[in-house]
């Protein structure tokens, strides 16, 4: 399956609109807060107040996988970054208000 070409400037500006909310995580068994999103990375909370945050290459990777499969299954993403459940609940996101 082809996924959507997310260009990444139209996403980082999608993901400030996100700033202060809660997002779930794309499993589903967490959530998050997006705290800061500058353009060359996203930086959350998680629900135990940790601070996490996913650079820009990282992100550009995931957008990139993401083009070419459709997927938003974490265990397609473990190559390019650690917190892909937060991104991929970004691109998510993202795509449900492109619907």
């Amino acid at each position: 399956m082809i996924g959507m070409k997310i260009e990444y400037d139209s996403f980082i500006d999608f993901c400030k609109t996100l700033e202060g909310k809660t997002i779930s995580t794309i499993g589903g068994k967490s959530s998050f807060k997006v705290t800061t999103v500058r353009y060359d990375r996203i930086s959350y909370e998680l629900l135990n107040g940790k601070p996490r945050h996913t650079e820009r290459v990282r992100i550009q990777k995931a957008l990139e996988r993401f083009a070419e499969t459709g997927s938003l299954k974490t265990t397609n993403y473990t190559k390019f970054t650690q917190a892909s459940s937060y991104t991929l609940a970004l691109i998510r996101e993202y795509i449900n208000k492109k619907k």
